[in-house]
């Protein structure tokens, strides 16, 4: 679940780039904010309940701020806190004055968002001495068997991908043979692997074509990552989509 929902807030991301039409835009921001910040408490319900067994009944009961203390994130302030206050002021709880537009709502609140969540979840990962999620990366893989669909995939897969491409020292030193990662112990080159591919992805539009044009020398035809999932099968009538929906992406 959380893994989706983060998939979802990137997606939406990038469509809020791209809208032209406010109320367009405005959409694709709260959708956001609202799938990410849930993401958050959707991992950490999966390690609470499935590694520390917590029941159905803590799970509902105790709030976010104490499951995040459970697993050694201390929030005091700062991009999540803020994003689960747009969530949770101006998405999930009626206010008295509804209006149209929010303006905390917005593409650098979204932008925010899905950063906060990024660092959070790499926090809790390195807290318990393993590889952060490749997901928060903003990268997912094409399943073959389902053109352009996401799926999620195990950890070392997407590593060595990385690795048979020769690209990165780290990443090298990660892997065993034997199918083990071992994550590095600075927290700095940590929080790189997942940095400078979320950079590699802003800078280029959202679009790897770099990465998906190096071959692997194992499976040279074998698709290798890709940002462009959950593609939008477009009526015919291609013209009059674009200007109902004005998404030309």
């Amino acid at each position: 679940m959380a893994w989706e929902l983060f998939s979802s807030a990137v997606y939406n991301y990038r469509l809020s780039l791209t809208a032209f039409r406010k109320h367009q835009k405005h959409a694709f921001c709260k959708n956001v904010i609202l799938n990410v910040v849930t993401a958050v408490e959707a991992y950490c319900n999966e390690i609470l309940g499935k590694e520390m067994g917590w029941t159905e009944k803590q799970l509902r009961k105790i709030d976010i701020n104490k499951k995040l203390g459970e697993l050694g994130v201390k929030l005091r302030g700062g991009r999540f806190k803020n994003s689960k206050s747009i969530r949770n002021n101006f998405i999930v709880h009626h206010k008295r004055n509804d209006y149209r537009y929010f303006v905390e709502i917005n593409l650098q609140a979204a932008l925010d968002a899905i950063e906060s969540v990024q660092d959070i979840i790499a926090e809790i990962s390195f807290g318990r001495n393993r590889i952060f999620p490749y997901w928060i990366t903003g990268l997912n893989f094409i399943n073959p068997s389902h053109t352009n669909d996401i799926c999620l995939m195990n950890e070392h897969e997407f590593w060595s991908r990385f690795k048979r491409l020769g690209i990165s020292k780290v990443v090298d030193r990660m892997l065993s043979p034997t199918g083990d990662i071992t994550p590095p112990t600075d927290r700095k080159t940590y929080d790189s692997l997942y940095k400078e591919l979320w950079q590699k992805l802003k800078d280029n539009d959202f679009k790897l074509d770099v990465l998906n044009q190096l071959k692997d020398k194992r499976f040279p035809h074998r698709p290798f990552l890709t940002s462009g999932w959950w593609m939008i099968d477009l009526p015919l009538d291609l013209k009059e989509y674009h200007e109902q929906f004005g998404n030309k992406s």
